[in-house]
């Protein structure tokens, strides 16, 4: 027991040095549960759950249990959902829907154990162990091929099984952390591009209002002295499209620059979606 108390602290210590790969550091774990279990195959899977709220399980660790050349090839080279398990119709999910210890030493004839391929290595035991966490499941572990497992030896081993779930929670944190980080850092950059925008919208609005209100007058001028030829009129015309476009990219960053009070107030939702029409058109028009 004292062996054990000693490897879960050491598993502890070890998540500063590899925190950066969890990969490898839950492989040791599963080499520790391996060893003292004497079991020939294993899982470490976290619990992940889709829209419908239906489990699956994707291993963070795993033994090369692969059996053609196409498993081989996913394990050598893992793809981001190569080895999650969404089918749990099997002992896996007995123990997924339980949230229960489940033993067994005839693993062929379990209702729940369900059809391996032909060529798999085949398992005759195997144990099922929940990793709970304020009440939630939040991730397995699995042993096979002992030649014995026993409550009391599952028991014996709960300082592995406690520090395996200080494992899982503080690589869950760092996640959260760093997550937090990048939509902060997100947020940070859209709000310098937002102030930006204004910035830029206010420069080129300013000069573009006195550039119009010169045109229009040189338009009268032209026009009460009947001056204005179809060329004339034509170039005018150009104009006032190409100033009424500046204008709607210029009203467009304005909108991207609006600050983040929130006033709450009727709007023509069709009005809108003309606006970001016309915004994303002029950007996109071309392509």
């Amino acid at each position: 027991k004292k062996e054990i108390e000693n490897t879960a602290n050491k598993i502890r210590k070890d998540f500063f040095k590899y925190k950066t790969e969890p990969q490898k550091l839950f492989d040791l774990i599963l080499d520790n549960f391996l060893l003292y279990t004497n079991s020939s195959f294993g899982l470490i899977g976290d619990i992940l759950h889709d829209e419908d709220n239906n489990p699956s399980i994707k291993p963070y660790s795993l033994i090369d249990l692969t059996w053609d050349k196409q498993t081989k090839s996913l394990y050598q080279h893992p793809r981001e959902d190569a080895f999650e398990f969404s089918i749990l119709n099997n002992i896996f999910g007995e123990v997924v829907r339980t949230k229960e210890i489940k033993i067994t030493h005839d693993f062929s004839n379990e209702k729940s154990s369900n059809e391996t391929p032909k060529v798999h290595p085949p398992l005759d035991t195997f144990a099922g162990i929940p990793i709970i966490i304020d009440d939630k499941m939040t991730s397995i572990i699995a042993v096979a091929n002992a030649k014995h497992y026993t409550q009391d030896l599952i028991e014996s081993l709960s300082p592995l099984f406690i520090a395996t779930a200080d494992i899982v929670s503080l690589f869950k944190y760092e996640a959260e952390v760093q997550k937090s980080k990048e939509i902060s850092l997100h947020s940070a950059k859209l709000a310098s591009i937002g102030e930006l925008a204004a910035g830029v919208g206010h420069e080129i609005n300013n000069p573009l209002a006195i550039a119009d209100g010169n045109i229009n007058m040189i338009y009268k001028k032209l026009t009460q002295m009947s001056l204005l030829t179809t060329e004339l009129d034509s170039f005018f015309l150009k104009y006032q499209a190409a100033s009424k476009r500046i204008s709607s990219i210029v009203n467009g960053l304005r909108i991207f620059a609006r600050n983040n009070e929130v006033e709450l107030c009727t709007i023509n939702v069709t009005s809108k979606i003309i606006e970001t029409v016309e915004l994303i058109k002029i950007i996109y028009e071309k392509q």
